[in-house]
């Protein structure tokens, strides 16, 4: 930190419980919205796919189940299309938001934190995937033979070769934290609370931390026998970017433009209404 930013170490941004409270809440509430939205277009884009080829498919939130398994009724290309395809569309996805969203300066809106979610559940399916890929192959774990577990036991591939994917995932999670911290600096209500250190934290945790703690219960959950590891690693990779935030605030004295208004501040009912008419269409319609 320079000098003139360290001064204002001292100072304090005046700020109730009752507002933190809020933020938190609004921004878990589009962290949920956005996380079963994604997970359910993973799905379908596996739906779709195996449709396209012929299969008997019946789709759910936890998984797509493609008939038939037998060896014969497979090959290389229908395996990469089917399962290579959903964690590569999400990469595309998050690139899309990226550029046409969250790269763009203006005014922050409270639909702002809503795409910044979306993008974050983008690329946390894609780092999910690749962090269990070692221990999906051949089986694995219940629930995580999935994408890349898949191609690679199609392939015959030795799970050894693939347990630097587990690092690399993580590690690009705590790159991905670093790289996102102005997106989530923005939110803040006081230019001069993100001038200091623990301003900049105290924003990262009401905006990011505190808000996938609050929805990591709903998550788990609604999650079955087969699906509750994968959405553990899911969270977890969700809370490793922390680390990257806070390597940032600490090497980075950078001046971000915030928020002219506390877009967060205030109760997230209409919100709260489309979280819970997805999260009961999940458990109603595809927790199957």
């Amino acid at each position: 930190m320079n000098a003139s930013a360290s001064n204002y170490e001292m100072g304090r941004v005046n700020d109730s419980l009752v507002n933190k409270l809020k933020r938190i809440v609004s921004s878990a509430t589009m962290l949920l919205t956005a996380y079963a939205l994604v997970q359910l277009l993973v799905q379908a884009c596996i739906f779709c796919v195996s449709l396209l080829l012929g299969y008997t498919v019946k789709f759910g939130y936890h998984w797509v189940m493609v008939k038939p398994y037998e060896y014969e009724y497979w090959g290389n290309i229908r395996v990469m299309l089917i399962y290579l395809l959903p964690p590569i569309l999400c990469l595309i996805g998050a690139y899309a938001i990226q550029f046409t969203r969250l790269g763009k300066d203006g005014s922050v809106l409270r639909i702002r934190m809503f795409w910044f979610w979306l993008h974050a559940c983008f690329i946390n399916v894609f780092l999910t995937q690749l962090f269990i890929m070692p221990v999906g192959i051949n089986g694995g774990l219940t629930g995580l033979y999935q994408t890349f577990s898949i191609v690679a036991s199609w392939f015959r591939m030795n799970p050894t070769l693939f347990v630097p994917a587990t690092v690399i995932a993580g590690s690009l999670a705590i790159v991905w934290g670093l790289l996102s911290s102005p997106q989530l600096l923005k939110f803040s209500f006081s230019a001069r609370l993100i001038t200091s250190l623990s301003g900049k934290d105290a924003i990262v945790r009401q905006v990011y931390l505190f808000p996938i703690i609050l929805a990591a219960p709903v998550i788990a959950v609604v999650s079955n026998q087969y699906s509750f590891l994968m959405h553990l690693v899911s969270i977890m990779l969700l809370i490793l970017p922390v680390l990257g935030t806070i390597i940032r605030h600490r090497t980075d004295a950078g001046v971000v433009m915030c928020s002219r208004e506390d877009v967060l501040n205030q109760w997230p009912v209409a919100e709260l209404l489309m979280a819970a008419v997805i999260w009961a269409a999940v458990i109603l319609l595809f927790n199957h």
